[in-house]
């Protein structure tokens, strides 16, 4: 009977990791507000359905006048629906991301920042056009390849808004708080609507609809990994002044 009881309670300690396990990334920042899940579930359903539905009306109209011989125009048509199906595995890859990096658990080391930043820009140069300061970084005790992440992904963020300004700026800042160090990411870029500014870092938004490339992921992966360090994340701008992107990390 003790014997029994004893498996009886490992196996329901296995069912209880391996559902925690499974709710990892609800649970820990990607979907932890009420009825965030629902809404991402929505917004994917939505943005999945239109390439789709465009793929199917385009292959009915292709199928017609391939039988009225009109090739010209249908070659236009295939082009459209490639497209469209380079957009649907665009937001594919980025949903895999979102999983991946949801059910990521940090493996911590100390890690200098300045050449981990120094190898990101060697592999992710900043356009010619652009002045990319940074300052001096410290050497913290965090996962290297997520943080790499979120330093990517908030410099490629700067790089992109500031596309259509005359002189590019991005500066890449930091400060020793005591307990935790702030970094900064700051450019003079295009900015976003202030009021706007809560829906930055939730999974596929985009505030500037198809003005700028990007499936809408980036800035809600650069939350949960900060998140997962113990630190957070924030964003302040004005329109057409630029954007400042800060976040903190335990010392």
């Amino acid at each position: 009977m003790v014997v029994r009881a004893a498996a009886r309670r490992a196996a329901a300690g296995q069912v209880a990791r391996d559902a925690a396990a499974r709710q990892w990334p609800v649970r820990h920042g990607l979907f932890d507000a009420p009825g965030e899940l629902d809404h991402f579930t929505r917004r994917v359903a939505h943005d999945l359905r239109g390439p789709l539905y465009g793929m199917s009306t385009l292959s009915s109209l292709c199928r017609q006048r391939l039988d009225e011989g009109d090739v010209q125009q249908v070659r236009q048509w295939v082009s459209m629906i490639e497209q469209h199906s380079h957009r649907l595995g665009d937001m594919v890859s980025s949903m895999l991301e979102l999983l991946q990096v949801g059910a990521a658990m940090p493996s911590r080391t100390p890690v200098a920042l300045a050449e981990l930043v120094a190898a990101l820009r060697q592999q992710q140069p900043a356009p010619p056009e652009v002045v990319l300061r940074v300052q001096p970084l410290p050497q913290l005790r965090v996962d290297p390849e997520l943080i790499s992440q979120v330093f990517a992904r908030l410099l490629d963020n700067a790089f992109k808004f500031t596309r259509h300004v005359p002189r590019p700026r991005v500066d890449l800042r930091c400060e020793n708080l005591g307990a935790h160090w702030r970094f900064q990411v700051r450019d003079n870029g295009c900015g976003f609507p202030p009021e706007r500014v809560d829906e930055l870092f939730h999974p596929f938004a985009r505030l500037h609809g198809d003005d700028f490339p990007g499936a809408g992921i980036g800035l809600a992966v650069v939350r949960h990994i900060v998140e997962l360090h113990g630190g957070q994340v924030w964003a302040d701008t004005s329109p057409g002044r630029g954007a400042t992107f800060s976040f903190t990390l335990p010392a």
